[in-house]
């Protein structure tokens, strides 16, 4: 009847105007979450299910050189990751579609003037309603100061052992127990005492 038509169409009226209202709130939810991930100090970068750049924050343009508008909607190993590590870069991006999980990566970031800059990932996952993956969520953190640091003091440490173990001086290094811990190859030969003979040991009733 007329009446139950208008009744449906009133109904199918709310329910539109009830939807926008949720896109709208939606849309307000979504820019402040961009908003909040542009001014973060952390590296951000959205990227779609094609690889293609759809967000990268300012933290990102400051490191990079490079400005949103320079790679949006652009693949963003063609651009930022070296020859190199591009496959593997894809290989990560893949497996955060396919299962869907977090996932940690690094890789060297290919900055606008040519330095390279070690970056370490979490990737995650955007969703969409109906749960399927909308965006893939990459925030990074540049750890090449961090990573240099570590190389020196590693191969410091390695130069010292080296130069320690080769002395031609007896030297050993024990605990406060007394168990000795460190025995250099001088020691060894003069006391006849192998490193696995020596070490765990207490240097009385063994070499005293």
């Amino acid at each position: 009847t007329c009446r139950e038509l208008k009744n449906k169409i009133i109904t199918l009226e709310d329910e539109l105007v009830d939807l926008k209202e949720r896109e709208k709130s939606h849309k307000k939810e979504r820019d402040f979450m961009y908003e909040v991930l542009y001014w973060i100090d952390s590296l951000v970068v959205v990227i779609d299910l094609k690889g293609h750049i759809v967000t990268f924050n300012r933290a990102s343009e400051n490191l990079s050189g490079y400005r949103f508008e320079e790679l949006r909607d652009k693949p963003f190993w063609e651009i930022l990751i070296s020859s190199e590590e591009r496959e593997a870069a894809r290989s990560a991006f893949s497996d955060v579609i396919r299962n869907g999980t977090h996932g940690k990566f690094q890789n060297f970031w290919i900055t606008k003037d040519g330095s390279k800059r070690l970056i370490s990932w979490v990737n995650s996952t955007l969703r969409k309603p109906d749960g399927s993956i909308d965006h893939i969520l990459c925030t990074g953190r540049d750890i090449t100061e961090k990573k240099e640091t570590e190389d020196a003091l590693r191969q410091s440490e390695e130069k010292y052992r080296e130069l320690v173990q080769h002395a031609n001086s007896i030297i050993l290094r024990f605990d406060t127990q007394g168990r000795i811990t460190f025995f250099n190859e001088f020691a060894q030969r003069f006391f006849g005492f192998s490193e696995d003979e020596i070490l765990g040991q207490n240097v009385v009733g063994t070499i005293i």
